[in-house]
């Protein structure tokens, strides 16, 4: 693997949240902030069915002692295992990361959160033609699209 993944703590919090600054993540992924949206989906009801570290995970990826990116994967019986709030850090950014990185999540999945997976989900606002280069570049297709425009892309294991 090309990065070390870990979980969220916080140690990373002060760094990321000025991720949460940025026009791009305000208009993409959060105008929340990263540690509230992880505070929610440990604590709101909505969310029981994800345990922390079994069916909700909110990693860290680190190119040697350096912030990449940080996302939330949420994994049930029910639906294929989610990729949330996928944030690159701007520095990072155009730099082909957001590729390598969820490359690296398909072909390890069982290493970073501790199950094989052969399906995946992700979605992206129509306008955000970097997020949709990383789906389509790592074998996602369009499964969908909502009347906003907000595209869903599905990836499987053949």
């Amino acid at each position: 693997m090309i990065f070390k993944w870990v979980d969220y703590c916080e140690k990373y919090e002060d760094e990321i949240e000025t991720w949460n600054h940025d026009e791009l993540v305000i208009r993409y992924v959060t105008d929340n902030g990263t540690k509230k949206d992880f505070l929610m989906y440990l604590s709101d009801e909505r969310f029981k069915e994800y345990e922390y570290n079994k069916g909700y995970f909110c990693k860290v990826v680190l190119e040697g002692n350096k912030i990449v990116a940080i996302l939330m994967i949420f994994r049930s019986e029910a639906i294929p295992t989610t990729i949330e709030h996928f944030i690159v850090n701007p520095r990072y950014r155009n730099k082909g990361c957001g590729t390598k990185i969820i490359n690296e999540l398909i072909n390890y999945t069982s290493d970073i959160i501790g199950f094989n997976e052969n399906c995946f989900e992700s979605g992206a606002k129509s306008d955000n033609e970097a997020s949709k280069r990383v789906w389509i570049k790592n074998g996602f297709t369009l499964s969908g699209t909502l009347p906003d425009g907000h595209c869903f892309y599905r990836y499987t294991r053949k």
